[in-house]
C-alpha cells in the first residue's frame, strides 16, 4: 500500500462531524502564548486566555466548505485587557483534546487585531462571510 493525500471531500466532513458533534466556543486571547503552527489543540493556547470562553455558539453550519455561526457573547474579561485574538475551537471537554478551528488575530479590515476590554460582556460579530472556509 502506498501513501496518500486525504481528499478534499474527506477534510469537508470531518469538519461537519466536529461541528455537528461537539459544542464550538470561542475565546479571546491576550497574545501571551504566539501562535505556531504546530497548535492542534485549545490547551495549547488555553494559558492566554482572557476571561471565560463564550457559551456554545448557535446557528453553527458547515454546509459546502463554509462554517458559520451566530453572533456571540465573550464575558469575564478584566477592564483595560487587550484581546489580540479569538479562536474557535471544538470543545471535547478536555482542552487538551479540543481542536482548534479558527485562529483569527486580523480585524476584517486587515489589521492586527487590539480590542481593549472594557470589563464587561463582549459581542463577537462575525463577519458576512464565513467564519472560515476551507
Amino acid at each position: 500500500m502506498s501513501n496518500t493525500k486525504v481528499p478534499p471531500l474527506t477534510l469537508e466532513s470531518m469538519w461537519a462531524t466536529l461541528v455537528a458533534s461537539n459544542d464550538i466556543r470561542v475565546a479571546a486571547l491576550d497574545g501571551s502564548i504566539p501562535w505556531d503552527d504546530s497548535f492542534e489543540f485549545f490547551g495549547d493556547l488555553v494559558a492566554s486566555r482572557l476571561g471565560d470562553s463564550s457559551a456554545p455558539l448557535s446557528g453553527t453550519d458547515f454546509t459546502a466548505g463554509a462554517f458559520t455561526a451566530d453572533n456571540t457573547e465573550i464575558t469575564s474579561t478584566v477592564d483595560g485587557d487587550i484581546i489580540v485574538a479569538l479562536v474557535v475551537y471544538a470543545d471535547t471537554g478536555v482542552d487538551a483534546t479540543s481542536p482548534i478551528l479558527v485562529y483569527i488575530d486580523t480585524n476584517a479590515d486587515t489589521t492586527d487585531m487590539t480590542i481593549e476590554s472594557d470589563g464587561t460582556t463582549g459581542t463577537v460579530s462575525w463577519p458576512v462571510t464565513p467564519i472560515a472556509q476551507i
